[in-house]
């Protein structure tokens, strides 16, 4: 029997052992859930459908501002690169703070509070490296 994740490192580190590319697919669509309440909730108006329009909107937010904005460009960048890209190999650790951080800037966007690890300084992942061993 596989033992259950029972919090969110726990979670994260199974995902990114057994199926790194499902994780960052994953906290994608989380965080893209995030915007969708974020629009209808806070906002209350539809998502506007183009990605400049919604970045836009959350840097010009004096509760999530430039720096959020920014974040959730690269981010979608990454995700893009994995979903769109050569099927490159993506560490354990870049799929675990992938995880964590679109965790955090998901939360930030649906509380409207920039929240602790939504802005880490963090280095480009490589996703091109080999895998981390058990």
């Amino acid at each position: 029997m596989i033992a259950q994740a029972t919090n969110l490192d726990d979670f994260l580190d199974w995902l990114a052992i057994n199926a790194p590319r499902a994780l960052l697919l994953d906290f994608w669509c989380r965080l893209e859930q995030a915007i969708d309440h974020y629009f209808r909730d806070h906002l209350q108006s539809s998502r506007p459908k183009s990605r400049h329009e919604i970045e836009e909107t959350i840097a010009s937010d004096p509760q999530l501002g430039p720096a959020l904005r920014r974040e959730v460009a690269r981010l979608r960048l990454l995700r893009n690169r994995v979903a769109h890209g050569p099927a490159e190999p993506v560490l354990y650790e870049d799929a675990v703070s992938f995880g964590r951080q679109t965790h955090a800037i998901a939360w930030s966007i649906a509380l409207r509070e920039v929240l602790p690890g939504a802005l880490p300084e963090l280095q480009e992942p490589s996703f091109s490296s080999t895998p981390r061993s058990s």
